[in-house]
């Protein structure tokens, strides 16, 4: 009787054993594949890419191999691959978008702010990034960086970008000249040359270029020369014009540099009579907004 009792709980156990079994391999199946990182390209995609067998339980997923799947992509990069338990598969990615553009041997190279090669086309269609030049091309392959006889080349075109990029500033420029990374120059989508000097401070030059370019357009220049090299300032030549323009040093550090004096203790700033200004001087030194206005 005792023996047929303890017969009866290990069966009991046993079915339901199977049944949390059945059940759990219903549960953990993957049912949804989450996808975070993608701003210009359709997240779908980089589902596509993974591959992943929706009738597998989640536990039974191989997650290098997915992550190789998306991969070979040159506009992904996996950065994270993860469980949501109980049947979600989660995949955070790096999105490389267009950034540049590289004519080079009868070809369009388009890449990314890094330099990753995401395409080589025979035309740009509808992309409007801006277009480099002077790069010594070595080598491309997609999906690679490109490489260059010249590594400062690479360098400056990397810094150059990324600023652009940060400052929300690529719009403005229509080519990159990287020839000689000690004068590197751009050429603005309405027409204005800017030299850059060297790749030192970008992030400064570029602030004094989206503070300037307003002034100059509603001063009706159309052309000449912005010269940004120093980083501490801007000097506008315009073309067959004596007139040069010397841009003083943004408002805002010169209301911080006030504010300081201000409050340090026993200095007093003596007033002082403004000198009369002529017209010529007037336009001489105009003080560009160094804000988010573009």
């Amino acid at each position: 009787m005792r023996t047929g009792r303890i017969l009866l709980i290990v069966f009991l156990l046993l079915v339901l054993v199977t049944i949390c079994v059945v059940m759990g391999l219903q549960l953990f199946r993957v049912r949804e594949v989450v996808v975070e990182g993608c701003s210009q390209r359709d997240p779908l995609l980089v589902a596509e890419l993974a591959q992943v067998d929706y009738d597998e339980s989640i536990f039974k997923l191989r997650l290098s191999q997915i992550r190789d799947n998306i991969n070979q992509s040159p506009y992904f990069e996996v950065e994270e691959i993860g469980y949501i338990l109980p049947d979600k598969l989660r995949i955070q990615v790096h999105e490389r978008a267009e950034r540049a553009v590289i004519q080079f041997a009868g070809s369009l190279i388009i890449m990314d702010e890094e330099g990753y090669i995401l395409e080589v086309r025979q035309s740009l269609g509808d992309s409007t990034v801006p277009v480099v030049t002077g790069l010594e091309v070595s080598s491309f392959q997609v999906g690679e960086q490109v490489e260059s006889e010249d590594p400062k080349q690479l360098s400056a075109l990397q810094v150059i970008l990324t600023t652009l990029l940060d400052q929300e500033a690529t719009h403005l420029i229509s080519e990159i000249d990287v020839a000689e990374v000690s004068d590197l120059c751009m050429i603005t989508t309405n027409g204005f040359l800017v030299e850059l000097g060297n790749f030192e401070n970008m992030d400064e030059k570029i602030r004094w270029l989206r503070g300037t370019l307003p002034v100059l357009i509603s001063e009706g220049y159309v052309s000449g020369t912005l010269n940004l090299s120093t980083g501490k300032n801007a000097t506008f030549q315009g073309e067959g014009e004596p007139l040069q323009l010397d841009l003083e040093e943004p408002e805002s550090s010169q209301t911080q540099e006030s504010s300081d004096l201000e409050e340090e203790p026993g200095v007093e700033e003596a007033p002082q009579s403004a000198p009369e200004e002529t017209q010529e001087d007037a336009q001489a030194t105009q003080t560009p907004q160094t804000g988010d206005e573009e």
